[in-house]
C-alpha cells in the first residue's frame, strides 16, 4: 500500500490569492486591530462616553485613519505580493525589473482618498442628524479596532491580488 501524498506547502508554492486571503489578510487584521484599538484607548482614556463628532471624538480618530489605513494597507499589500513572489513563496514568479511601487502608491491613494471622503460624509451626516450622539469608551475602542481590522484584512488581501497580477512572464 502506497502512503497518501501530502500537499506540502514547501513543495508547491501557494497562489497569490491563497496567500492574500489565508495568510497576509488575517495577519493584517490582527495588526490593524491591535494598533488601531490602542489609538482610541490612549486618546479617549478617562472618558466614560465618547462623542461621535467634534474635536475629541470618534470622528477625530477615524477621519485620518480612513486615509492612512486605506492608503498604507493597500501599498503594503502590493509590497508583500512583490516580496513573496520574488522569494518564490507564492506563484506566479515576478519578472525581475517589474516596476510596481508607483502603481502601488497610485492604487493606495485611489482607495484611501475615497475612503476618507466617505468618512467625511458620514461625519457630516452624523453631525447634522445626531449632533450630540455618544458611545461608551469600550464601544469606541473596540468598534474602531475591529473596523480597522476588517478594513485592513479586505484591503490588504485585495491589494496583494492586484500586486500579484503585475510582472508575470508571457506564456
Amino acid at each position: 500500500m502506497e502512503p497518501a501524498k501530502r500537499n506540502d506547502s514547501k513543495s508547491s508554492p501557494m497562489t497569490v490569492k491563497e496567500f492574500a486571503w489565508r495568510v497576509a489578510g488575517p495577519r493584517d487584521f490582527f495588526i490593524n486591530l491591535v494598533i488601531n484599538a490602542m489609538i482610541p484607548f490612549w486618546v479617549f482614556k478617562g472618558m466614560d462616553m465618547v462623542p461621535l463628532t467634534g474635536a475629541h471624538s470618534v470622528a477625530s480618530v477615524v477621519l485620518p485613519m480612513s486615509l492612512l489605513l486605506s492608503t498604507l494597507t493597500t501599498f503594503f499589500g502590493w509590497f508583500n505580493a512583490v516580496k513573496e513572489r520574488r522569494a518564490g513563496v507564492v506563484k506566479p514568479a515576478l519578472v525581475e525589473g517589474t516596476k510596481w511601487a508607483s502603481k502601488a502608491w497610485v492604487n493606495g491613494l485611489t482607495v484611501g482618498v475615497p475612503a476618507f471622503l466617505i468618512a467625511v460624509g458620514l461625519t457630516f451626516g452624523a453631525n447634522q442628524f445626531v449632533p450630540d450622539a455618544s458611545v461608551g469608551f469600550w464601544t469606541a475602542v473596540l468598534g474602531i479596532g475591529f473596523g480597522a481590522g476588517v478594513l485592513g484584512y479586505v484591503l490588504h488581501s485585495m491589494a496583494i491580488e492586484r500586486g500579484g497580477a503585475i510582472g508575470q512572464a508571457a506564456v
